[in-house]
């Protein structure tokens, strides 16, 4: 199945090591354009021109870096609607040919031989979408639902422009089947969970992890330091970083600026959000996640279409929140259920270098359905001796661990399912000490020495797991071993990525970000020389990734 039919803000990006600039705007791989409207017909031109309702710069480095680059910003000089719309056409037209390639990698085969699990699914999700929109046009003037109709209307745009639309309908509607497949791919299991359906299109064995993430407090506070390494199968690994610059009113009747207006994050072609998660919002804060899941059966039932998706909850509250109290009282509302995770909000503008703590800083938020847990957790982050705080695919919180069947879980098959004594929560508690800057926060989110590290022993056959490490390689597991669980095999899934942010950077929602599955301990992951090459669609990635990290500044 397949999809029918400011001032330019240019990158520079550095090598780490080297401290080489890369020219962007003179380069073949960059292109800059521009919304304006022409009658009632949105245009696409190119260059910044006058009177731009959108104007973005897409730089394509996908086979040097292992990442491209996208900007999007709007002029306050048009209503909020309009600039929603313009922000998803412009991206549709810029990153259209990826967008195809990342449909055909990682949604081409859905729904190509579960007819009545897809009927079942489209049922749900019109449902939803009629909801949500009522709620839209019924509340319009609520903040909250102002900023759910801009997400959605900005994926409208988006299909538009990929579709060839150029005209904005007056009842504007997402087509289910299409480009909001893309947004909700991490859900759908969920979903079909929710219907009754089995859980089994991503092939995801039980205990699947998806990322690690750490947040850790230097000696003497003199920084703060983030690091998330996403995981996932490796045809996902056509990766866009993005900035958006939405110059979005509160609510119609409002003049203030969301917080949130500038948001810079790492995503994927055709995707609204992170997905990873990870995000710097202009307001100072860093939103990221790692994912638990929800074993138990018995919740599903809190979860209905009269309720908001996930993806569009994170991001209303992304841009809505100036505190990480608000953003958990944003993201808890209208909770379905779908895509639980561990939900981490930091906020650098409760943090001074060599200076205490303050409350407020970090927040911890967890989701099941019907059930949302969160609080300030800086005290305990710092005053218990900690110094840190890692994530790791399993909840803190007591009800959430008990709730989501995680218990049951470590009762059946032991310490994998153990928030304290999990290979992943021994390995960052003995390293994270090792962490005094940026790069070697980098070597640890990166960290898999599985052959001779004693915490990636399993009861398997070789005796330990390329699973068991705090940034994944199941594509080095051996097809022919052994192991109690699935998920420590050998398998097309692992760290994909790495990204780090500290106090110094943050405010220019800058970071160090790197490409592709680790290879500071092992051989990089190569497609030819992989035995998924012709079972995982790849289009438009690179053959090897060994890629360097890169210092993303954005240039104004």
């Amino acid at each position: 199945m397949a999809p029918q039919k400011g001032v330019g803000i240019a990158m520079v990006i550095a090598f780490i090591q080297l401290a080489v600039l890369l020219p962007t705007s003179s380069s073949e791989r960059t292109r800059i354009a521009s919304v304006v409207l022409e009658g009632s017909k949105y245009i696409i031109k190119e260059g910044v021109q006058e009177g731009w309702i959108a104007t973005g710069n897409f730089t394509d480095d996908m086979l040097t870096h292992g990442w491209s680059y996208l900007t999007i910003d709007t002029s306050d000089d048009y209503d909020d609607l309009v600039q929603a719309y313009a922000a998803g056409f412009l991206e549709g037209n810029l990153t259209a040919s990826y967008i195809k390639m990342m449909w055909n990698n990682v949604m081409n085969d859905f729904c190509k031989t579960h007819s009545q699990k897809c009927e079942a699914i489209n049922n749900f999700l019109t449902k939803n979408s009629l909801w949500t929109w009522n709620k839209i046009h019924s509340y319009k003037n609520n903040i909250y639902w102002h900023q759910v109709g801009l997400v959605l209307q900005q994926l409208v745009g988006m299909e538009a422009a990929y579709y060839g639309n150029r005209s904005l309908d007056q009842k504007p509607k997402v087509d289910i089947f299409g480009l909001l497949l893309l947004q909700i791919k991490e859900e759908l299991d969920d979903i079909s969970a929710i219907l009754g359906f089995p859980t089994n299109w991503r092939h995801r064995p039980l205990g699947s992890g998806s990322c690690s993430a750490l947040v850790k407090l230097l000696p003497d506070n003199t920084d703060l330091l983030v690091a998330h390494t996403t995981w996932s199968a490796y045809n996902e690994m056509l990766r866009v970083i993005k900035k958006y610059n939405l110059a979005y009113n509160q609510s119609p009747k409002s003049k203030d600026k969301i917080p949130g207006r500038e948001i810079a994050f790492t995503s994927y072609p055709g995707v609204l959000h992170s997905v990873d998660d990870f995000y710097i919002t202009s307001h100072g804060m860093v939103v990221m996640e790692t994912t638990f899941g929800n074993y138990n059966q018995d919740l599903w039932k809190f979860s209905t279409p009269d309720s908001l998706l996930t993806w569009i909850r994170v991001l209303v509250a992304n841009r809505i929140a100036d505190s990480g109290y608000d953003w958990v009282e944003a993201f808890r509302q209208y909770n379905m259920g779908t895509y639980n995770n561990q939900w981490m909000v930091i906020d650098y503008s409760k943090f001074t270098p060599g200076k205490n703590t303050s409350d407020g800083l970090f927040t911890v938020v967890e989701q099941l359905p019907g059930y949302v847990e969160g609080r300030d957790f800086t005290a305990e982050m710092y005053l218990e001796k900690n110094s840190y705080w890692a994530s790791y695919n399993l909840p803190y919180f007591t009800n959430i661990y008990t709730m989501s069947g995680v218990q049951s879980m470590y009762e059946q098959y032991g310490d994998f399912f153990s928030y304290q004594n999990c290979p992943r929560a021994k390995m960052f508690k003995r390293n994270q000490t090792d962490v005094v800057n940026v790069d070697s926060m980098l070597r640890l989110i990166r960290y898999n020495d599985y052959k001779n590290d004693p915490l990636s022993a399993c009861n398997c056959t070789p005796p330990y797991s390329a699973e068991n490490a705090i940034s994944a390689r199941s594509d080095l597991n051996p097809c022919n071993g052994s192991y109690y669980l699935k998920v420590l095999g050998h398998r097309c899934h692992g760290g994909i990525d790495a990204k780090i942010t500290s106090s110094s950077m943050v405010t220019d929602l800058a970071f160090v970000a790197v490409s592709g599955p680790t290879s500071d301990q092992q051989v990089p992951f190569q497609w030819s020389k992989s035995d998924f090459e012709q079972t995982f669609p790849h289009e438009g990635m690179a053959d090897l990734f060994a890629f360097e990290p890169v210092r993303v500044n954005w240039e104004k």
